[in-house]
């Protein structure tokens, strides 16, 4: 069995990679995350996964970008950003406009900095930073079926 390892250094076997990589290659993620370090990884994460990207460093630029895309499958939110906007903000406006896209969103701040999700949709996901792949991977697959 061909195993590799993971940012936390935990075995992984490759066929289940390489299983979800092939299940996902026709979805597309629009991430919006401000810190472009962390931005650049996780769209190298969700491309090294078969999933298109586009990426926005706030808010009111994903406002601008979804409306220009063809197709979005999911929208993967950090969810405490500058700029006015908040990723719970974001979900809100997201919801209006495109109510069955599925929203992920993730953070590394306390429960209090993201409670009240609920009221913006049951299903609604989270993803709680700092997150290895396998933990990223399950959440979209959850979601996107």
């Amino acid at each position: 069995m061909s195993q590799t390892r993971t940012e936390s250094g935990a075995a992984m076997d490759n066929n289940s990679t390489n299983q979800g990589a092939a299940v996902c290659s026709a979805k597309h993620i629009l991430l919006v995350e401000d810190d472009a370090m962390v931005r650049e990884h996780v769209e190298c994460l969700l491309e090294d996964l078969g999933y298109k990207v586009t990426s926005a460093h706030n808010a009111r630029e994903c406002l601008r970008v979804i409306s220009d895309l063809d197709r979005v499958d999911l929208l993967f939110s950090d969810i405490v950003m500058p700029g006015g906007m908040s990723g719970t903000q974001l979900a809100r406006e997201i919801r209006q406009m495109y109510p069955g896209l599925p929203i992920l969103l993730t953070s590394g701040y306390a429960e209090d900095v993201i409670s009240g999700l609920d009221s913006i949709d049951a299903r609604l996901a989270l993803l709680r930073k700092p997150y290895r792949r396998t933990d990223l991977c399950r959440a979209l697959q959850a979601m996107l079926g």
